[in-house]
């Protein structure tokens, strides 16, 4: 079957007249013209809350779950050394300073 201009208007023609019967047969409900209270519902309401949750709040939380020493290698990664590290550099300097090393 060739699918022309006309058949495809025909057929998207059936399509929009037949979502219209199964509307028109479904239960009549009556909807609301607005909420019937002021409270957003409770699915929304999480994900306000979430949104409204920093990236910094997230990370955190998430780097609170790691173990130390997965921890260590993310910050390391990065550049950024735990305070013990810094105390054995110093360390390490003054120890070289006074020529120990």
């Amino acid at each position: 079957m060739k699918l022309t201009h006309t058949k495809l208007k025909d057929l998207i023609q059936q399509v929009y007249l037949d979502s219209f019967a199964d509307l028109a047969a479904e239960e009549e409900s009556p909807l609301l013209a607005e909420p019937e209270s002021n409270e957003p519902p409770p699915a929304l309401e999480d994900s306000i809350t979430e949104s409204k949750e920093s990236t910094i709040a997230k990370l955190t939380r998430a780097l609170q779950h790691l173990e130390p020493d997965e921890r260590k290698k993310i910050f390391s990664r990065f550049g950024f050394y735990s305070s013990q590290h810094l105390l054995q550099q110093l360390n390490a300097i003054k120890k070289a300073e006074k020529g120990a090393l």
